[in-house]
């Protein structure tokens, strides 16, 4: 409905712009000396231009504005949801919600000290196995430089 009345708000802006302008020039030029049918229909139809490209700014913005609307209808349509539910809904809510991120807790804490265990053992594994592989590696070089 909103964009039916938009449109036929942008329809008869459009027409009466489109004759104010050509109206104007018409008058601008029967002042000053007679123009041709040609230049006359030159001037309406780059009149009929730009008031064709505001036009279609502005409609641009009225759907802006109209989906702007729609959208703080649909957040006043959720927060009038949220302001008529009881106490016992909201203490539903509430509890579902604090088992909800209590498991997610768990589950995070579980794969926080997995995750950490397994670099533990690969650290000590390391300080270990390099040691070892870095005296053969010396003790191959001394035996080759001998």
């Amino acid at each position: 409905m909103n964009s039916i009345a938009s449109k036929i708000v942008i329809f008869i802006m459009s027409l009466s712009i489109a004759f104010s302008s050509s109206f104007i020039s018409i008058l601008i030029f029967n002042k000053n000396e007679p123009v041709d049918l040609p230049s006359r229909i030159e001037i309406v139809s780059e009149n009929l231009k730009n008031t064709s490209s505001e036009l279609n700014q502005i409609q641009r913005e009225l759907e802006k504005r109209i989906e702007f609307v729609e959208k703080l209808n649909e957040e006043a349509k959720n927060a009038e949801a949220m302001i008529n539910l009881s106490k016992e809904q909201v203490d539903a809510i509430r509890s579902t919600l604090n088992t909800e991120l209590n498991k997610n807790n768990t589950k995070n804490f579980w794969t926080t000290f997995s995750m950490s265990f397994f670099f533990f053992i690969l650290g000590s594994a390391t300080t270990i196995i390099i040691p070892k592989l870095l005296n053969r590696l010396n003790s191959r070089k001394q035996k080759d430089g001998d």
